[in-house]
């Protein structure tokens, strides 16, 4: 797991996973926290504990 990863980074661990686990029906990314799927309570405590 990283803290931060380029574009490349990406690709690269997604061509991996492909390639072991198969092709996924969908990929659902997030670029902003707080988004709908997630729990506002789990982004606060997330951003409480980044901060310290």
């Amino acid at each position: 797991m990283a803290r931060r990863i380029d574009g490349v980074g990406v690709i690269e661990a997604l061509a991996q996973a492909m390639c072991l686990h198969g092709i996924p029906d969908n990929i659902r990314c997030d670029d902003a926290p707080g988004s709908p799927w997630e729990n506002g309570y789990c982004e606060s405590l997330n951003g409480k504990t980044q901060d310290e």
